[in-house]
């Protein structure tokens, strides 16, 4: 399995694909029609920096005043990469996901002693919240468990679950 982790700011898209070559035609598809926001730019060999070259999604070669000049389309704020997914790596994510889900039940265990100083409705969010972290082994499996987060309760909340 091998996933292409696109990155641009805060924002960051994961997609899952069989193989590396689906992973880099869908990469290649979406960059040459702009589906992702971004600068593009072409510039000439001469002015890539080596700090740029990681943004090249295009070169292509013009004649000009007679010579062969080459040129790359920087798309700038966009970071991608395809990484493979091995087992080892699933066990890891594995392991480190039920060590924060149990984090943070163990941080919220207070919550539900009789005598904390929460109201009914707010025990009432806690037991919710502790039942979505109970949950994360059942809602993943070893192929989308690479997406799943144990979020706070803060995070919960707001809905990012």
């Amino acid at each position: 399995m091998y996933k292409l982790i696109v990155r641009q700011g805060d924002i960051e898209q994961v997609h899952e694909f069989e193989s590396s070559e689906l992973a880099q035609l869908y990469r290649d598809y979406h960059l040459a029609f702009g589906h992702w926001n971004g600068i593009s730019k072409w510039v000439e060999e001469k002015d890539l920096t080596p700090e740029s070259r990681r943004f090249v999604v295009d070169e292509k070669t013009e004649l000009i005043n007679g010579e062969i000049v080459r040129f790359f389309k920087l798309t700038e704020g966009i970071e991608l990469k395809i990484e493979e997914v091995t087992s080892n790596s699933v066990a890891e994510v594995w392991k480190i996901l039920r060590k924060k889900r149990s984090e943070l039940l163990q941080i919220t265990d207070w919550t539900q002693l009789a005598d904390c100083a929460l109201t009914t409705e707010e025990k009432k969010e806690y037991r919710a919240y502790r039942s979505y972290l109970r949950t994360i082994p059942v809602l993943y499996d070893d192929y989308t468990v690479v997406y799943a987060k144990a979020y706070s309760f803060e995070d919960w909340k707001k809905g990012k679950r």
